[in-house]
């Protein structure tokens, strides 16, 4: 299966970012466009995004348990505050680009 720009592109139209260099989709919202050409740039798209340079581990490790519960049919009570306060407690460990 091959992916290509003209089905990607529409399906992310104003919903999401590609995650994969060139595919590039159209956005309503100029920062959109701006965040998904700064993303392009970068060596992983996604990487840059959420894996460990915004995020501290602790706190992705906490949204990921989180999103698990959610799709599982479970609430995440008090996860979000959870993954907050791991945040608070490691973003100085975080080293942006």
């Amino acid at each position: 299966m091959t992916l290509s720009q003209e089905v990607l592109s529409v399906n992310l139209k104003d919903i999401a970012f590609a995650g994969i260099k060139g595919i590039n989709a159209t956005y309503a919202q100029p920062a959109m466009t701006d965040i998904s050409n700064a993303l392009q740039k970068q060596p992983s798209a996604l990487h840059e995004l959420v894996y460990g340079t915004t995020f501290p581990k602790s706190s992705l490790d906490t949204l990921v348990r989180a999103a698990q519960k959610v799709i599982s049919g479970s609430k995440a009570d008090g996860d979000l505050d959870e993954a907050q306060k791991n945040y608070d407690k490691d973003k100085s460990t975080l080293i942006m680009p």
